[in-house]
């Protein structure tokens, strides 16, 4: 971390906040700035995970924009370590910065960090709310493009955020 992030005073609370945020944890961010949809992965998503979900956006009330993507293990790193991966700390940090309005877990392994973060269950394979946010969890969803009726099974829990539902 330890860069000094220049915020303009003519940009709103909301603009600074999403600007820190990207500043910030650029390495492990990606998609649309400023959606209203957060992916957290503990690893980026496969081009077909992510394309699925850059088509339910739009269904699920989130507009053309897409989806923001915040990865835990930071993008490119070849070797990962400690200091390449967000801790507690740094992925709540980066999700209040962010502030979307719902949250796609897509791996155990993010929900539980998730979890900790934030001192709440974040059950996998069901929805729930994180800090009021509602929340749709799995343990792999990258598995559940395999069949139609896995991709039923994703599109019934990603139901669970849809804008204003």
């Amino acid at each position: 971390m330890g860069r000094r992030v220049k915020i303009s005073a003519n940009r709103n609370p909301y603009e600074r906040a999403l600007g820190f945020a990207w500043d910030t944890f650029a390495a492990h961010l990606a998609g649309a700035e400023g959606s209203l949809l957060c992916v957290v992965s503990w690893q980026p998503l496969g081009a077909a995970a992510a394309s699925a979900l850059e088509k339910s956006a739009p269904a699920l009330g989130y507009g053309p924009k897409g989806c923001t993507y915040l990865v835990v293990q930071a993008d490119g790193a070849l070797a990962p370590t400690e200091a390449t991966r967000l801790g507690e700390q740094d992925l709540r940090m980066a999700l209040e910065a962010l502030d979307p309005a719902a949250l796609v877990v897509t791996d155990a392994q993010a929900a539980a960090l998730v979890s900790r973060a934030y001192g709440c269950e974040v059950p996998t394979n069901a929805a729930s709310r994180v800090l009021g946010r509602p929340c749709a969890a799995f343990i792999r969803m990258e598995n559940l493009l395999e069949t139609p009726e896995d991709k039923q099974k994703m599109w019934a829990l990603l139901k669970h955020v849809r804008l204003g539902g």
